[in-house]
């Protein structure tokens, strides 16, 4: 993995996009022509800009993305969409140089065409050979030292190999320990020694170790110690899993790991940063977006009786309450007969074009009235209602530390979980809230936005 700004990022994945925006860069220099003509001294930055361009439509899109990566009906959809908003970007590029040198330089559409899907079968075609051969042949192998209920978690959390470019190739048990996942020996607590540990690298040819026991007293760590200082990469249970998966383990972790950790401290810069550009970017969309946002009312005030925008009571920042606006997606009268609830699949309190409102997002639209106000940031936890976080708060562990920071319109839970209505969806988004929480970067919330577009585009579980 890749540590930037906090975030941890597949070494493989950014192998990818560095191999595809170096063959981008080549194809769009030796294939446009036209552009050199129009631009020549600043040609090789044009390309260079156009490239980085595609990358992020390719991220926002989801293309780098570990469950993406090796699904080829997935992946060839998405890429096949993506090729289509390069067309797009390329037509438009050539109509500018069109008009730039008075119509003397200009691509046939039918040339663009065949050029733009040449570079995306060829982009394609080089990605599969990657996923497939080269990433496979690469795996990290991982001995875990530990058989129970935190080694079987990891072998869940990890179920395919090819996803995470890793491979647990052994698990190694402790004596007295509630067995979770078949043990390939038990070793006594106080018998972890150095001649012992690194005949079990030999032998299983591992790389990495997790240090991954239910009950860790007892156990010498100093041969630990001793690989460590070596060189070798050994890694805790929490550590591990927050570096691979982006998320915080919450039903095992103790308060120390939240004490003695790096994490969740921040300037005064980076929380300026990111509120004025929250405040710019609110204010700009809060105009682009207004006759969309008229358009829903209409709909909703012919559809259906009420006020088609409604306010709803929300915790926030610090336990704080706040006024959260959205435009109304079920009947007036959702709640009188049920009180609140979540929402569950195909629920009849939803309207018609609440559906649509819903799986657009358009219904969240006037809560950039809340990021204006300083009540929400674009990206951070969603805010839950008092009656649900009080719930919560009583059944699940550190569930009010989420309110260390605003709480935002999208966020890293939002993109890496489908809609949640139980506990045990509240469980696992409260471990990608804690991940933000703690992680929380400006380069992180930049990579929350452009995932956001994929969610939209393909909404998973949105009620």
């Amino acid at each position: 993995m890749i540590r930037l700004f906090r975030h941890s990022i597949s070494t493989n994945a950014f192998i990818l996009a560095l191999l595809e925006f170096c063959l981008l860069t080549l194809f769009v220099y030796q294939n446009f022509e036209t552009l050199l003509l129009a631009a020549e001294e600043h040609y090789f930055l044009i390309c260079i800009a156009f490239s980085f361009l595609i990358i992020l439509i390719f991220m926002s899109l989801g293309l780098y993305n570990q469950d993406i990566t090796t699904n080829r009906k997935i992946m060839a959809v998405r890429f096949l969409f993506a090729i289509g908003l390069l067309l797009i970007i390329a037509a438009c590029i050539n109509k500018i140089v069109f008009h730039m040198t008075s119509g003397m330089l200009y691509y046939p559409s039918w040339v663009l065409m065949i050029r733009v899907f040449i570079v995306g079968f060829f982009l394609f075609l080089v990605r599969m050979i990657y996923v497939q051969t080269i990433a496979m042949r690469f795996l990290r192998k991982i001995l875990v030292i530990g058989a129970g209920k935190m080694a079987e978690r990891l072998n869940e959390l990890f179920a395919s190999p090819s996803m995470h470019g890793i491979k647990f190739v052994g698990f190694i048990g402790v004596k007295d320990e509630t067995v979770g996942m078949p043990a390939f020996m038990s070793i006594a607590r106080d018998d972890f020694k150095l001649e012992k540990l690194a005949e079990l690298f030999r032998q299983f040819r591992a790389e990495e170790i997790v240090f991954a026991p239910d009950d860790k007293r007892g156990i010498s760590l100093e041969a630990f110690l001793h690989l460590k200082l070596k060189g070798y990469k050994i890694y805790d249970f929490q550590s591990f899993v927050e570096q691979e998966k982006g998320r915080i383990e919450v039903e095992h972790l103790n308060m120390s790991g939240f004490v003695f950790t790096d994490g969740f401290t921040f300037g005064f810069l980076h929380d300026a940063i990111k509120r004025v550009f929250d405040l710019v970017t609110a204010c700009l969309l809060f105009v682009v977006t207004l006759p969309i946002i008229i358009i829903a009312i209409i709909c909703i005030k012919i559809e259906s009786r009420g006020a088609a925008l409604f306010s709803q009571e929300r915790v926030g920042f610090e336990g704080k309450l706040f006024q959260l606006y959205k435009l109304r997606s079920m009947n007036i009268d959702a709640e009188k007969k049920s009180g609140p609830k979540w929402a569950a699949e195909n629920d009849d309190r939803i309207t018609r074009i609440g559906r649509i409102l819903r799986k657009t997002r358009i219904d969240e639209l006037p809560q950039l009235w809340n990021v204006i106000k300083g009540d929400m940031s674009f990206v951070g936890p969603r805010p839950e209602r008092p009656i649900f976080v009080s719930d919560l708060a009583k059944k699940i562990p550190y569930y009010q530390e989420r309110h260390v920071v605003k709480p935002g319109i999208t966020g890293w839970a939002q993109i890496n979980y489908p809609y949640g209505a139980s506990l045990e969806d509240a469980k696992e988004k409260l471990c990608y809230d804690l991940y933000y929480a703690k992680n929380r970067s400006l380069f992180l919330d930049l990579t929350i936005l452009l995932q956001t577009v994929r969610v939209i585009i393909w909404p998973t579980g949105v009620r």
